[in-house]
């Protein structure tokens, strides 16, 4: 996939989980949601199969997630996943298609903001490449390993999605 810009566009694709969600808040949790999101359109999250069936996955601190990142606004969904699997394994394979978007709206105080999650699938990789630093561009550096099913700690949310390429 060379380019998505406007994720919305995925509810008109068959091939594509699409997702809504509302997040109601306090508001003090959106005040903090809203600066979170400040400059961002969304994120993405990336399942890298290697030939063995293996996915890699990274550690943040709260457990273990597909290698993720922000799209900021305006930004190209394709090409931050891209970005993702280059920081984190230190190669580029092709992004070769979204596999689930969540639309999530976020309600509080009166307000309310939509952005965007997008998960793609990536094209297989020879081995288990890891970047020497692997890193995201909001986190910072991040553990990360090769599992062929899925680990004890999955934070909630996340976890669907880590099982759409481990079972």
């Amino acid at each position: 996939m060379e380019s998505l810009s406007d994720p919305e566009a995925l509810r008109e694709r068959d091939d594509v989980d699409v997702r809504d969600r509302t997040v109601d808040a306090s508001r003090e949790e959106f005040g903090r949601l809203r600066d979170h999101w400040t400059g961002l359109d969304g994120y993405v999250a990336v399942g890298v199969p290697n030939r063995d069936g293996a996915v890699p996955l990274m550690n943040v601190g709260d457990g273990w997630t597909l290698p993720a990142g922000p799209v900021e606004t305006g930004g190209d969904y394709a090409a931050a996943a891209r970005r993702v699997v280059e920081n984190t394994l230190g190669v580029a394979p092709g992004v070769e298609r979204p596999e689930r978007a969540y639309h999530s709206t976020f309600r509080g105080d009166g307000d309310r903001f939509v952005a965007h999650t997008v998960v793609f699938r990536a094209a297989p990789v020879a081995g288990e490449p890891v970047a020497a630093e692997p890193h995201t561009v909001d986190e910072g550096a991040v553990e990360v390993d090769w599992f062929e099913e899925p680990p004890e700690r999955i934070p909630e949310g996340p976890d669907e999605d880590v099982r759409l390429f481990l079972g």
